[in-house]
């Protein structure tokens, strides 16, 4: 969210499907944009003194594909995933999450052990939930 009027504080956060988020602001105008269903939203919003809610709507008309992130890592760790579907980033902790997010082919980026990259399929036709599994020695497919 950015102050509307002018240049100001920027706050930039992640959330997963059905997550909810308090973030404190100075009471007055604000401009917001997030990414969701594969489209850039644009929008203002006044908060006011008392505090305001700020809800994004639920994809409609687009595919969802229900994912697990098994991570057996050990330790928290960061996956991002970027495709036709969007950019989506998570923090997932040992023992994993599970997301959906629109089907489609996603390139990933992950700190499990190293920084990784490669190329995920994340497919509505498929039995759900697909099953991405982390570990230190590989990424490795189920479903």
């Amino acid at each position: 969210m950015t102050p509307k009027g002018g240049p100001g504080e920027t706050r930039t956060v992640f959330l997963n499907a059905d997550q909810n988020l308090e973030v404190a602001v100075i009471p007055g105008a604000y401009f917001y944009k997030y990414e969701a269903c594969g489209r850039m939203n644009r929008a203002f919003t006044q908060v006011s003194d008392g505090g305001d809610s700020l809800t994004l709507k639920k994809c409609a008309g687009t595919a969802l594909s229900k994912i697990v992130i098994d991570n057996q890592t050990g330790r928290p760790m960061i996956v991002t995933l970027t495709g036709l579907g969007g950019l989506f980033g998570y923090c997932v902790p040992p023992g994993g999450i599970t997301i959906a997010i629109p089907a489609g082919a996603y390139t990933f980026t992950s700190n499990a052990c190293l920084s990784e990259r490669g190329m995920l399929k994340a497919s509505a036709r498929l039995p759900q939930p697909l099953i991405w599994t982390w570990t230190f020695d590989e990424v490795t497919l189920a479903s």
